[in-house]
């Protein structure tokens, strides 16, 4: 399909077409592209003017970087396949898939970890640390980090081949982007003792508190800002104490953040992570929310998209989570979502009393995508979905 063929009828009027329809960018628009199959998160925007690719994370399918085969795609119909910066959020197995492909084949021009000062801690050193304890441990114990450890390691390559040191990710800093009237500003986590002491328990091998010191990114370009959440909670649990790093504290910071046209929800769309101020009533220039599933932690939850279709319609899911059951087509209310285990039962009380978290295979590495085109007015001028994604209403 030429580029002609598409441009009147999608990127004029914001009508929903399919992802394969989309074969060139136009120069005057931002391209923001959400994927995930349901193990594995991706951002990869297309900035304008040609300014390259901010990429935000990983996410593979059948062990094909989704990052770069969308740099390679739109690297073919003219687009540079430049990565002007890339971000690592957390180093959790969910995040880091294809870093190190994309890392190796489209050298990004620069490179971002939750850091609070250049000479430390920040991530890199404390996965090195992380990996050094490994090594005594059981190879089975090796294996489950193997996912994080080839992305630091990929980092750490790229430190040495450019000469170039690794960008601190801290709430305040701005990531420069040259060429292009988009800016990327970073708005979590907060810098003090408390991230302090969640980077010393990474170095000591416990990662159970990485997610609070995940990048949250505001990328604004005229009036059309998009939040990018990471996997930031907001407490520990639904109904606990904030956290110091946490929403309560960058919605505090940063309350704009709730005038966006685009939000991608906090770890997965998990409870733990909603934000009352950052999720309150839509602008009246619309906005858009997506959901990456996560299929081992059982999210999003079938029974809280009714709630979140309450505050937002359609939430748009990269794709649909094991643990629902199978349904007709690609777009459902929420009211009729049902987990897989009570609409499909066995017969069988022990497989019938649990949730299938296998990951679903994608059809494709485009299959679990999600893409939003956007002018600098804040309005919407196209939108497109992989053949592998769900519309919740």
């Amino acid at each position: 399909m030429t580029p002609t063929s598409w441009r009147p009828s999608v990127a004029g009027t914001g009508v929903l077409a399919d992802l394969a329809a989309l074969d060139a960018l136009e120069e005057e628009l931002l391209y923001v592209f959400v994927g995930c199959p349901s193990k594995g998160e991706v951002v990869a925007t297309a900035l304008p003017q040609r300014a390259g690719w901010i990429v935000v994370d990983g996410a593979v399918v059948d062990g094909e970087s989704i990052a770069l085969s969308l740099v390679r795609r739109f690297e073919e119909s003219g687009y540079p396949a430049k990565v002007a910066a890339f971000v690592l959020t957390h180093p959790h197995d969910d995040h880091v898939g294809g870093i190190p492909q994309l890392l190796e084949a489209v050298p990004p021009e620069a490179v971002w970890v939750t850091a609070a000062q250049p000479e430390g801690p920040h991530l890199l050193q404390v996965c090195r640390s992380m990996i050094a304890r490994l090594r005594g441990l059981p190879t089975s114990k090796q294996n489950s980090f193997r996912g994080v450890r080839a992305a630091l390691s990929a980092l750490a390559k790229w430190e040495e081949k450019t000469g170039r040191a690794l960008g601190c990710a801290v709430e305040g800093q701005r990531i420069e982007i040259r060429g292009t009237p988009v800016s990327l500003d970073v708005r979590a986590p907060k810098p003090g003792s408390d991230l302090d002491a969640i980077l010393a328990e990474l170095a000591d091998g416990h990662r159970h508190r990485a997610n609070e010191a995940s990048v949250v990114l505001e990328v604004l370009f005229g009036e059309s800002r998009l939040v990018l959440g990471g996997d930031l909670p907001r407490s520990k649990t639904p109904d606990g104490a904030s956290l110091p790093t946490g929403w309560d504290t960058v919605m505090t910071d940063h309350p704009h953040l709730a005038e966006h046209v685009l939000l991608k929800l906090a770890h997965h769309a998990s409870r733990a992570a909603w934000h009352d101020v950052l999720m309150a009533a839509p602008p009246s220039k619309g906005r858009e929310w997506t959901v990456t599933p996560f299929s081992s932690s059982k999210l999003p939850r079938d029974d809280q998209m009714t709630d979140l279709t309450s505050r937002q319609s359609p939430i748009r899911v990269t794709h649909p989570p094991p643990a629902w059951a199978k349904f007709t087509g690609w777009r459902l209310p929420a009211v009729e979502l049902r987990s897989r285990r009570e609409a499909e039962p066995t017969g069988d009380a022990f497989a019938d009393a649990a949730d299938d978290i296998r990951p679903v295979r994608a059809r494709s590495v485009m299959a679990p995508i999600w893409a939003m085109a956007y002018r600098p007015d804040g309005s919407l001028a196209g939108l497109w979905r992989g053949d592998g994604t769900v519309e919740i209403t």
